[in-house]
């Protein structure tokens, strides 16, 4: 008896948007040319006899891998209008949020500024940054850091290039 092992079947299926576009791509094709390809291109790849003998399931294949093609791609260009969006929403938030700053925030993010460096350490126990990480203006760039110095924290390029443009935003008290 042959054993069947069924999570390489489940691996082969668990395919990225974008093989399974491809994959469906391909079928469409090759369905496209045994149903309607010239006898002239069919004859020497041996398929003549398929289009025409077995004709239900190369059309199966065609409808199935377009429907497929259909999707994925509707899937592909979904994600990518949702990530402009997110990112777009991101930004446009952010800067209202850089409109009312306390002046703990304004400290730090003044350091960024003002030494022209899109990194500094901050500790973990520091609410302030804390805050500025949970809004999305800053990030903790590494997870190796020091118990005295913290860990580095980048500026998010959406907010240097505003701030840099509009250092009022960060000016001392």
């Amino acid at each position: 008896m042959v054993s069947m092992d069924y999570t390489k079947i489940i691996d082969a299926l668990n395919l990225s948007t974008g093989r399974l576009f491809a994959f469906c791509i391909v079928v469409v094709l090759a369905s496209s040319l045994v149903l309607f390809g010239p006898d002239q291109v069919l004859g020497p790849l041996g398929v003549k006899e398929v289009g025409s003998k077995y004709e239900p399931f190369p059309g199966l294949s065609l409808v199935l891998s377009g429907v497929g093609t259909l999707v994925t791609g509707l899937i592909y260009l979904g994600s990518m209008v949702r990530s402009k969006i997110g990112r777009f929403l991101l930004v446009k938030n952010g800067r209202r949020g850089l409109q009312n700053l306390t002046p703990g925030e304004r400290v730090i993010l003044r350091r960024y500024i003002y030494s022209q460096s899109r990194t500094q350490w901050l500790r973990l126990d520091n609410g302030v940054a804390r805050e500025l990480v949970s809004e999305r203006i800053i990030y903790q760039s590494s997870s190796e850091g020091h118990i005295l110095n913290g860990f580095p924290h980048n500026i998010r390029p959406w907010a240097w290039d505003y701030l840099s443009a509009h250092p009022h935003l960060v000016a001392g008290d």
